[in-house]
């Protein structure tokens, strides 16, 4: 993830409509990474705390 930001912060500073679009394409990768991790958290919780 910290790789992904840096690599926002390398492109926006050349300011560009294809900094744009490189940017929302990083951003949208590190959403797919977040939701991911986030589904993984889940599928480890349902194991670790069992529902009532």
């Amino acid at each position: 993830m910290k790789h992904k930001l840096l690599s926002i912060n390398k492109i926006v500073r050349r300011r560009t409509n294809e900094t744009i679009t490189e940017v929302r394409n990083i951003t949208g990768t590190m959403a797919n990474m977040s939701k991911e991790t986030l589904k993984q958290a889940k599928a480890l919780m349902k194991k670790l705390v069992p529902e009532s």
